[in-house]
């Protein structure tokens, strides 16, 4: 079925009285060529040589006019030319492509009233130039409307002169390197000023005065009723306005109005009684809403046309009901449901409720627009919308859904390199015809799109198919050649290595004839570039942006104007460079020294090539440049480490690359050494005293030095010693330099006998020093000492000239005399003889003038004996004496023994010993080799001891008392 949209227009013509014989649209004349004055109804042709400055005389007809048929294909510099935006098919073209001088003008005088106050025209042309020429002499076009005087309204006048400098008004139209153009476009002119008048529109289009640039103008044209929404099928859309009878929409009781004013106008500015101009955007739109309304007040607009024009219309807010103003069918195909329908309503100002009712008066629609109808009476009923809409009333109208019989549309399809692309509408059970041959399934016969691998001019396609609605639809196609295009990329920006945010435009030039709407674009990533694929279809756009693509990617481009198949392909460029961040370690930056870091690049670079960047800007001495200076200024004691980042950035593209560099910062405190003063080689050792603590001390000669600062002076060198003590921080040290002096000690020596025997004395001697202190207390340089045993003895020495002291000491030895023993009888009887044994020693001397080791002796009285012995150990001599006691051997009186009243007897005995005391005395009787064997106390008185149980022999009676006591000599007999 024909999808024409049964053009709402023709029924506003009809319905509202549009005059069929003014023939505006052209829709009445057959397509073809007119010449004669008259020939297309409700036109006056004529036609003239153009010139500049002398106008020759206007002839009645033209040779170069035709009625022709939309859409145009393959027009020269405009391209394809489509439907008239006005609807139907006709349109008239005014001279043709030919360049010698001709200019036709086009006439017609129509009564403007209620119900046709808006002229709408459209007009597309190419006007060849602009060149060398006055303006007068261009080609061109001239839209003129004159009141019923025959004089010309300037407000709505139209004049295309596209030569360079030439004024144009009213109108905007493309330039090329060889005309000025323009396809399809709309005006509106309001003509409601003049209802009730005659109104005359005058149409010329002219070639260049010159003969070499031809002017050719294509135009429609209507009457409208100002208040109509309809679409043509071209894309052009009426908006709705006022009804000439009642420009205010107000439901009594309502809280909102609607004044509209009529289109065609290019501003608007709306006035409220009292308070002025009302601010944009409501107080600059064609209809004016307004809350709260007030009866009776009045508004004003003030309009102002395309070509400067002011106009001011007032109106007064009224109650209104609501009409239907206008509707319109679309017929149904056979066995289908594709009729359509549409009402326009006005008088409320809130909006419109709409109910359509079919023949069982079932609902089937509630919108203005009704699709999908099928065949028969359908009524619709408008009331206002709101809370209101009672007090505005309803209003309905009946139509009807007719049957049409399905139609055969022809279509010239443009192709190029022999290949053809053919799709029909949406539907199903498709079947392609080739001329009035069935194509078979196996060659694409029952697809909804056909592809022609050898197209020629001429060669008649159809497809029959059935449609959503229900209808069996067929679309015939007439292949024409046409140049082809290109698509080409016109943007493809470097992006950043690695990105994929890379975007590239492409620009289809389409071939001549290529209708618009069908494009499509198509890119495919090639090779080793990570999967990608983006694609538009269809589109009316010649431009096609994509992005998201990988830097350094290939791409495969496909594209179609709707006639012919381009194929190109692109990479995307990435932004290759890198730097070295010098320097290229981490250094470390001791106290305030500074450094320099740079950027340096492989490939030289010029100044504005890159910015840079560095951040933390602490330390530097410049941050938007390719080196800068590092200088620190850090406090005693102090340690830090701060990451610096340069942002390098091309100013080709925004694509940085930052590196980082570490600079650890380090300013130790200069230390600082107390004095040391001079010291011994043998003192003690010596603490050094630093500030801060903690550092390193480095030894000069020797390591006389610990790590903790202690100093042995004994290790040092005699004199000025140096030493370093380093105070460290990181990697950076202060270091401070200090010496001290080692003083010899005194030398002293110790002289004397260091051999002595036990009793003697000795004298020690200290040389050396200027004072002496001994460890006997005694002070000077001698001292005398007597030991009992081996002694050592120190001596300390001190210096005149310092505080140095030395120390020696001498060992005293003490050798023991020699322990002399002298055995033999000490008691005997006159005449008898008894050896002495001296023991202990090496060498004697008795007091008897004999040497040896014995003596013999025969005392007659008692006697003592001494002898000298001397040892081999030192020479050492002691001296031991001995009592020999000579008894008569008869008896012991007490004259005898010392003591008053003892008496002894009888010695010797053979059994008892009587002993008689005045006294109480103790007794011991010893063997003769001295071992006590008997021990008694005896009282005074007689006492008698039994000696018969002792072997006979020499025994020794020991008799004491506590005054004195008397050994004698007993003799044991048997």
């Amino acid at each position: 079925m024909k999808k024409t949209s049964f053009i709402l227009v023709f029924f506003l013509q009809s319905f509202f009285g549009f005059s069929q014989t003014t023939n505006l649209n052209f829709e009445l004349s057959t397509p073809g060529a007119y010449s004669t004055a008259n020939g297309v109804s409700g036109w006056t042709l004529s036609s003239q040589t153009a010139t500049c400055g002398t106008n020759t005389a206007w002839t009645t007809g033209s040779s170069e006019f035709s009625i022709v048929s939309t859409p145009i294909i393959s027009f020269p510099t405009i391209g394809n030319i489509g439907a008239s935006p006005l609807g139907g098919n006709n349109v008239a073209r005014l001279n043709n492509s030919i360049a010698n001088s001709s200019r036709t003008k086009l006439v017609q005088t129509f009564s403007v009233n209620s119900s046709n106050p808006l002229l709408i025209y459209s007009f597309a042309g190419v006007w060849g130039g602009p060149a060398a020429h006055n303006c007068c002499e261009l080609s061109g076009f001239t839209l003129q409307i004159k009141n019923s005087s025959g004089t010309v309204l300037p407000c709505y006048s139209v004049n295309i002169s596209p030569g360079p400098g030439c004024s144009s008004s009213g109108v905007t139209y493309s330039v090329s390197s060889t005309a000025g153009w323009t396809n399809w476009q709309t005006a509106y002119v309001d003509l409601s000023p003049y209802i009730n008048s005659y109104i005359t529109i005058e149409v010329t289009t002219t070639d260049c005065s010159h003969n070499d640039h031809f002017g050719t103008l294509f135009f429609d044209a209507l009457l409208s009723n100002q208040f109509a929404i309809f679409n043509t099928g071209g894309g052009l859309t009426i908006p709705t306005t006022y009804p000439p009878n009642s420009v205010c929409s107000w439901c009594p009781g309502s809280n909102i109005a609607q004044i509209s004013a009529p289109i065609g106008y290019s501003s608007y500015q709306w006035s409220a009684p009292g308070t002025g101009s009302i601010s944009a955007p409501q107080g600059t739109m064609t209809t004016l809403s307004i809350n709260n309304p007030i009866a009776n007040s009045v508004y004003t607009v003030m309009m102002v046309t395309p070509a400067g024009c002011v106009y001011t219309a007032t109106y007064a807010i009224s109650p209104s009901t609501v009409q239907v103003v206008a509707i319109a069918a679309n017929s149904t195909c056979i066995g289908g449901s594709s009729g359509s329908a549409t009402v326009v309503a006005n008088g409320s100002g809130s909006g419109y409720n709409y109910t359509w009712l079919n023949s069982t008066n079932s609902v089937v629609s509630t919108s203005s627009v009704v699709n999908n109808l099928a065949p028969g009476i359908y009524t619709v009923q408008a009331a206002a919308a709101g809370s209101s809409s009672s007090s505005c009333g309803t209003s309905s109208s009946t139509l009807a859904i007719g049957v049409a019989a399905p139609g055969l549309v022809s279509h010239l399809k443009p192709f190029c390199n022999n290949e053809a692309y053919l799709c029909a509408g949406t539907g199903t059970n498709y079947q392609w015809y080739y001329n009035s041959t069935a194509i078979t399934s196996s060659l694409g016969g029952t697809n909804s799109c056909y592809t022609i691998t050898s197209a020629t001019n001429s060669m008649s396609f159809v497809t029959a198919y059935s449609a959503p609605n229900g209808c069996r639809d067929s679309v015939q196609y007439i292949l024409v050649s046409t140049n082809p295009g290109f698509v080409a990329v016109t943007s493809n920006p470097i992006i950043c290595q690695g990105a994929s945010n890379g975007s590239v435009t492409l620009n289809m030039s389409t071939s001549a004839g290529a209708l618009p709407g069908f494009n499509w674009f198509s890119i495919v990533s090639t090779g080793s570039t990570s999967a990608y694929t983006a694609s538009i279809n269809p589109t009316s756009s010649n431009i096609f942006t994509t992005t998201n693509l990988a830097a350094g990617g290939t791409y495969s481009v496909s594209a179609f104007d709707g006639a012919c198949k381009y194929v190109t392909s692109f990479s995307v460029t990435p932004y290759v460079f890198n730097f070295t961040l010098n320097p290229t370690n981490s250094p470390t930056l001791c106290g305030t020294n500074a450094i320099a870091a740079n950027v340096t690049f492989t490939n030289p670079t010029t100044q504005s090539q890159y910015s840079y960047s560095w951040t933390p800007s602490t330390f530097l001495i410049g941050t938007n440049t390719v080196a800068t200076i590092i200088a620190p200024t850090l406090s005693a004691s102090s340690l830090t480490t701060i990451v610096y980042t340069v942002v390098v950035t091309p100013t080709l593209v925004n694509c940085p690359l930052s590196k980082t560099l570490a600079i650890a910062f380090a300013n130790p405190q200069t230390p600082t050494i107390t004095a040391i003063p001079a010291l011994c080689s043998n003192g003690v050792n010596y603490s050094i005293q630093v500030n801060p603590i903690g550092g390193n001390f480095i030894n000069g000669s020797g390591n006389s030095i610990y790590s903790s600062g202690i100093l042995n002076p004994s290790l040092a060198s005699i004199g000025v010693n140096t030493f370093t003590y380093a105070n460290t921080i990181g990697t950076c040290v202060a270091k401070s330099t200090a010496s001290y002096v080692i003083i010899v000690p005194p030398s002293i020596g110790i002289s004397g006998n260091t051999l002595i025997c036990e009793g003697q004395s000795t004298s020690l001697l200290a040389n050396g020093p200027a004072s002496f202190t001994w460890n006997t207390i005694a002070n000077g340089p001698v001292i005398s000492v007597n030991p009992s045993v081996t002694t050592i003895y120190t001596v300390t020495g001190y210096n005149s000239t310092s505080s140095c002291q030395n120390t020696n000491t001498i060992t005293v030895k003490v050798l023991p005399l020699p322990h002399i023993l002298i055995s033999g009888d000490t008691l005997l009887c006159i005449g008898e003889t008894i050896t002495l044994n001296a023991s202990g020693a090496n060498s004697y001397s008795w007091n008897t003038g004999s040497s040896t080791q014995n003596i013999s002796v025969s005392p007659i009285v008692s006697t003592t004996y001494s002898v000298v012995a001397t040892s081999t150990n030192g020479n050492c001599s002691d001296s031991k004496v001995i009592s020999v006691v000579v008894s008569a051997c008869m008896g012991i009186d007490k004259t005898d023994l010392g003591f008053s009243e003892l008496k002894i007897y009888p010695n010797p005995t053979n059994e008892n010993l009587f002993i008689e005391t005045e006294t109480t005395v103790h007794m011991f009787i010893f063997d003769n080799l001295g071992k006590l064997i008997s021990e008694k106390e005896i009282e005074k008185g007689i006492h008698s001891i039994d000696l018969g149980e002792y072997n006979s022999g020499v025994y020794f009676l020991k008799i004491s008392d506590s005054n004195s006591q008397k050994v004698l000599k007993l003799i044991k007999t048997d």
